[in-house]
């Protein structure tokens, strides 16, 4: 029997898939489809990782494409997938506020009874570069103009940050080692600062250190007389005006002893 002809075990749907033949079949199959994200289309690796990825979490493959995402190369789990895996661990997880301006979650872990109370808002999402804030709302706009994600459901994407902050920091072993979309950001941000901080790709300038000494020796005397001036002058106009005040205040004094004596008198 050629290996064309051996009958390929059936791949079962709705559970983790069990070995890499498995899988592999599975993600050649759904790779095909167009309703995949874009990172997936017609790449069999690519959904192969994602399915193997949710296996490791102990769910199954449609789970997997549609929770876990691509940030910068590294896998992330959605923050509706953190909650449903926050809960079936058995850790309670409270939705306190969630409002177009900011969402407050309380996570509370079943072992310890330990809460952890988390928020993200607008002047988070601001500061990640997510959004502008414009008359107190979220404004995240396109090249062209378009309203992004951001702006039109602030209230959901405001959520699932606070979500994944809770999990992260009170239930991170449900994760697994998989990183929130917070985590894969700062790891490329600091990978730029890194570059750019790096000697290999440093722009070396060589400076005539004698010469800028000489410079700053000339400059000197100009800039220290300068600010002498200027504190002088300061001090000065301060002097005339205590100066100015307390005049004013000894003639009103000495106007009312020329009245009490005028009163004396008649």
């Amino acid at each position: 029997m050629t290996e064309e002809s051996k009958p390929k075990t059936k791949v079962s749907l709705g559970r983790p898939v069990r070995d890499l033949d498995e899988a592999y079949r599975l993600a050649t199959a759904l790779s095909q489809s167009t309703m995949l994200p874009r990172e997936l289309q017609g790449s069999p690796p690519n959904t192969l990782m994602v399915i193997l990825w949710g296996a490791e979490l102990n769910i199954g493959a449609m789970q997997a494409i549609s929770s876990i995402g691509i940030v910068n190369g590294r896998p992330v789990l959605s923050g509706a997938l953190l909650l449903a895996l926050a809960r079936r661990a058995g850790h309670m997880v409270e939705i306190i506020e969630n409002t177009p301006k900011m969402a407050r979650v309380i996570l509370t872990r079943q072992d310890d009874g330990v809460t952890y109370d988390m928020t993200f808002d607008l002047v988070d999402a601001k500061r990640a570069g997510l959004i502008q804030v414009k008359d107190g709302q979220a404004w995240a706009r396109s090249e062209k103009g378009k309203a992004l994600p951001w702006e039109l459901y602030t209230p959901d994407l405001l959520l699932w940050r606070a979500v994944s902050r809770a999990v992260r920091f009170g239930a991170s072993e449900v994760m697994l080692g998989f990183l929130t979309e917070e985590e894969a950001e700062s790891i490329e941000e600091a990978e730029v600062v890194e570059e750019a901080e790096s000697p290999d790709s440093a722009t070396v300038v060589h400076v005539d250190t004698e010469q800028v000494a000489e410079e700053v020796k000339a400059l000197e005397p100009a800039v220290t007389m300068s600010a002498a001036e200027e504190l002088q002058a300061e001090r000065e106009a301060l002097a005339d005006q205590v100066d100015a005040e307390a005049f004013a205040e000894y003639e009103e004094q000495q106007q009312l002893f020329d009245e009490a004596l005028a009163d004396d008198g008649a």
